[in-house]
């Protein structure tokens, strides 16, 4: 599904599912979502990141 969508357009690997109408107005909805959550995700995942590497960076105070 996700490779017809990057292949083939939205509206494309869409009509493709069978099961799903695309309307005229939805595409630009749907592409606009799907960018506004993987910019959501790239923010989330990059403080996670950031608050792993803050907890790893923890110096060793039982070295004599």
């Amino acid at each position: 599904m996700l490779f017809a969508l990057a292949g083939g357009g939205l509206a494309a690997g869409a009509a493709a599912c069978g099961a799903i109408t695309v309307f005229v107005g939805s595409v630009d909805d749907m592409r606009r979502t799907v960018q506004e959550l993987y910019a959501v995700l790239r923010l989330h995942f990059a403080q996670e990141e950031e608050n792993y590497f803050v907890l790893a960076d923890v110096p060793d105070t039982t070295a004599p």
